[in-house]
């Protein structure tokens, strides 16, 4: 593998070199608000999704999310998990999805066991379309779904008014 890194790159280049296999890593760049946007968005119970996911900031109990795209799903996902990797232990993941691998319960079917999450999310969007409909065609409503088990609340057609001491002022569809 050859790691090209700040390089200027077409079609014709890439064929030219032959590869089997191209991925392109763009990056992203976290878009904050302007202050006189949002107003409070400077206030510091604000946190940027990287300084959460990335430089292990502190995060209270109750936490408003404003954007609801991969990134926005991501960080509700990582707030409210109660670290029993379902993902990662199959038979944690039977429990949490309510599945009876040794089909002791009719159809194979069992009472979903789910671990009490840290924390209360509010999902914000500004779109009046549903939370999350721009996600992945397959695996969109398993985010969804597995957010709704965790108890987040998630709100479409959000208006952002400030954040001040008392948190966030929002507007719902006017």
């Amino acid at each position: 593998v050859e790691l090209r890194l700040g390089s200027w790159v077409d079609a014709a280049a890439l064929a030219a070199e032959g590869f089997d296999e191209v991925v392109l890593a763009t990056g992203v760049s976290p878009r904050v608000p302007d202050p006189a946007d949002l107003p409070g968005v400077d206030h510091p119970s604000v946190l940027g999704y990287l300084d959460v996911l990335r430089d292990g900031a502190a995060v209270g109990e109750r936490v408003a999310i404003l954007g609801a795209g991969g990134i926005g799903f991501d960080v509700a996902e990582f707030l409210t998990d109660a670290g029993d990797a379902p993902s990662l232990d199959p038979a944690v993941h039977r429990r949490h999805w309510g599945i009876d691998g040794d089909y002791r319960e009719r159809g194979g079917l069992a009472r979903p066991e789910r671990p009490e999450p840290p924390r209360r999310v509010h999902l914000f969007q500004r779109r009046t379309t549903k939370v999350g409909a721009g996600l992945g065609k397959t695996t969109g409503w398993i985010h969804r779904t597995e957010l709704k088990h965790r108890g987040v609340t998630m709100v479409a057609g959000a208006g952002y008014d400030r954040i001040d001491d008392a948190g966030l002022h929002f507007t719902v569809d006017g």
